[in-house]
């Protein structure tokens, strides 16, 4: 019996592998193709919200994604065109090659992720609500918001526009061309 268990274990060892000469050989990367390869990099910036992308009358376009565009370029080999287009519509700029990146202060929404792809972010700001100095005494908390019932300024299509919709409930919502004129109303009376 023992003679006959170590002729079994002997031959349990005694696997051959074989190599199947049909096997395909790993597929090769794909060549690099698209934006890429061409020479420059169409960057959409809407220039009207410091300190990420803003006009200075004497420097013209400045900011941190002014800086960072300018550094992937140098980085890429590529010579960096700022592309400036109203922020509603960046990403249909996008969409439809005018541009070939965003760098404009985009947050993530579930809505624009289905229209375009979004890289880990580099920079969170939050939304930040500003009011007359008078009129703080107001404001104790986010929850105080929901009684609001003047005029409250946004700019469309924005996080700003959601956040206004889901905070000031009952206030009176004004759309504004940019973040700049919206603090320009915010002394205009309520």
């Amino acid at each position: 019996v023992l003679a006959v268990l170590f002729f079994v274990f002997y031959l349990s060892g005694c696997i051959v592998y074989t190599y199947d000469d049909k096997t395909p050989p790993p597929p090769k990367p794909p060549e690099p193709s698209g934006t890429l390869l061409k020479s420059e990099f169409r960057i959409g910036v809407s220039p009207d919200y410091m300190p990420l992308a803003f006009k200075d009358p004497a420097y013209g376009l400045v900011g941190v994604e002014i800086d960072f565009a300018k550094q992937l370029g140098k980085e890429l080999g590529k010579k960096i065109t700022f592309v400036e287009t109203p922020f509603p519509e960046l990403i249909q700029a996008l969409v439809q090659d005018k541009i070939d990146i965003v760098m404009s202060g985009m947050s993530i929404t579930d809505e624009r992720a289905k229209l375009v792809s979004f890289t880990d972010p580099y920079v969170t700001i939050g939304q930040m609500a500003l009011v007359r100095s008078k009129e703080s005494s107001k404001f104790r908390d986010v929850q105080s918001f929901s009684s609001v019932n003047s005029k409250v300024g946004f700019v469309r299509a924005t996080t700003g526009e959601m956040a206004a919709k889901n905070f000031f409930k009952n206030a009176t919502l004004a759309p504004q061309a940019s973040a700049v004129e919206a603090m320009r109303c915010a002394s205009c009376p309520s």
